[in-house]
């Protein structure tokens, strides 16, 4: 597996699933909401949930218990501007009390034992709350007398307006999904309502959702698909996005609509283009790109949430890094197979990447192959030199060292000059540079090898299996890298310790502080800090 830079992001190599594992009441999600303090709030049909970072407390309807929920089934949850939380159940609203951690029943309908079904809530400027139900349309609550009234959406009508889903836009109107009517709009300073032509019939809208941001983008969507508004028809118009699955779930976040559907998992579409591409989510307890997906929130540290109905949620935590992961993913075009990446070369806007057993592949600056050669090269290749403009030269495991034509593939085994003489070792080579001139050759078992550019081959070997500083020889033939620093001198890290070479001299240099901090120990590898110094 390997990690390389790119522009684009990637969700979701460490994502955490919550479920009942988890102490989550229910996987049947409706929403998720995060607070002021930084609490995540899970809407279930069981029960609701707040999530402080370590643990999960779920609170329950109990009989008898007028400070419980009112019933189990929790829709939506809000807060208002002074920090208030609401709970929105199938059985009515509700207010958080945070300092007694327990709840207040709020009535919607004066004289009523049972309450409307609260579907979805939105504040606008000058406080007030305005709640979503299913029977009996909107409702306001006005947060300084904390007095609730009913809102007229259709003339002549009290009693079996059924709104799925409210948004406030960035003029401070409602956009409300009534069904079987479809979507209007309310001036909430004028008390004007407006029913918003849509591209097919009221149908489109029944279970909608709605979502708008500052700069005035209003989206919508259902079953039927989904809809951007637009400010010169004054009406909503169809638009693609990716599949034909009912949308479940929007949520506007730097120019990018977040989708949520019921059955294809979640995409983004780039506002400014409308491109869709899909969030690539892994995850080995179930198929995301098959996933329902009700609730989408960004939190205060831009983690991704998604509410994953008959699943549980989702964490998909922010990251700043743009690496981007290359290994064996089916559905991914970053794919060099499942073996172990061995050595790396960048050349120019490409790379080649060795493998353990998968030969060798070239990749272009935009993660696709260019070339793959499994059976031309050597099945392990541990290091990559670029050769000139045409070659490559590549440390394998059993070929030794090898030059490969980089458009053909075809190699050239040149071990001649460097193993003939030991015919007792595998061709085992790990490790290429360039230095003082000459190609370094590091092995297993065989020490290390100098070639000149006049075909002179220099031989460095230990004599013995216990380092003895006063030889002038390696410390160890089991050799893992070779590095050049700055003054001209050449290391080796070995599988007993580091030696240093001057070439100009020939001889080791078995210093103080080697012998100190390197003796015994294995060394992987050498690189240079800024100021050439090995480290």
């Amino acid at each position: 597996m390997l990690c390389l830079l790119s522009a684009m992001s990637l969700w979701a190599q460490n994502s955490k699933l919550f479920g009942s594992e988890s102490k989550l009441s229910n996987s049947l999600i409706n929403q998720v909401f995060q607070d002021h303090l930084g609490y995540i709030w899970i809407c279930t049909e069981d029960g609701l949930n707040r999530f402080d970072g370590l643990r999960m407390k779920t609170y329950l309807h109990q009989p008898g218990d007028s400070t419980s929920l009112t019933a189990n089934y929790i829709q939506c949850i809000y807060e208002d501007a002074s920090g208030t939380i609401y709970v929105g159940s199938i059985d009515g609203l509700l207010r958080y009390n945070a300092g007694t951690d327990d709840f207040l029943r709020i009535s919607l309908i004066d004289g009523l034992p049972v309450q409307p079904h609260v579907k979805g809530m939105v504040r606008t400027q000058d406080g007030s709350l305005w709640v979503a139900t299913s029977g009996r349309g909107l409702m306001c609550l006005n947060p300084k007398d904390r007095s609730v009234r009913q809102v007229p959406l259709i003339e002549g009508r009290s009693d079996d307006i059924f709104v799925s889903a409210v948004a406030v836009d960035n003029k401070d109107n409602l956009w409300l999904s009534v069904q079987g009517e479809g979507i209007f709009t309310l001036n909430t300073v004028t008390g004007m309502v407006r029913r918003v032509p849509t591209p097919t019939d009221a149908g489109f809208f029944d279970g909608a959702t709605i979502a708008a941001d500052s700069r005035g983008n209003i989206f919508a969507g259902s079953a039927a698909g989904l809809m951007r508004y637009d400010d010169d028809s004054r009406s909503f118009a169809a638009i693609d996005y990716g599949t034909t699955q009912p949308v479940s779930a929007l949520c506007i976040c730097d120019g990018y609509l977040y989708i949520g559907t019921d059955g294809s998992g979640a995409s983004r579409m780039r506002i400014a283009d409308r491109r869709v591409e899909p969030l690539r989510i892994f995850s080995s307890e179930f198929d995301p790109a098959k996933a329902k997906v009700h609730s989408i929130i960004f939190d205060k540290d831009n983690n991704l949430w998604l509410g994953i109905f008959q699943k549980g949620v989702m964490m998909i935590p922010h990251s700043t890094s743009t690496f981007v992961n290359y290994g064996y993913r089916p559905d991914s075009r970053y794919n060099i197979g499942s073996c172990s990446v061995q050595g790396i070369c960048s050349d120019g806007p490409t790379v080649w990447i060795g493998t353990d057993n998968d030969g060798l592949y070239h990749m272009d600056d935009d993660g696709r192959t260019i070339s793959h050669f499994a059976d031309e090269a050597p099945p392990t290749v541990y290091d990559i030199l670029p050769d000139g403009s045409r070659h490559l030269l590549l440390a394998s495991y059993t070929d030794g060292l090898v030059r490969i034509d980089r458009a053909t593939g075809r190699c050239t085994r040149l071990n001649r000059q460097l193993f003939d003489a030991y015919p007792q070792f595998n061709k085992c080579v790990v490790a290429l540079a360039r230095a003082c001139g000459d190609l370094w050759v590091a092995t297993y078992g065989c020490g290390a090898f100098a070639i000149a550019p006049d075909g002179t081959v220099r031989h460095y070997m230990s004599t013995t299996e216990i380092p003895d500083n006063r030889r002038n020889e390696l410390r160890n033939n089991w050799v893992n890298c070779i590095e050049a620093d700055s003054a001209g001198y050449i290391w080796f890290g070995t599988y007993k310790g580091a030696s240093r070479l001057d070439p100009r001299t020939g001889t080791f240099d078995e210093s103080r502080l080697l012998e100190q901090t390197m003796a015994d120990r294995v060394v992987f590898d050498i690189l240079c800090d800024s100021r050439g110094n090995a480290n």
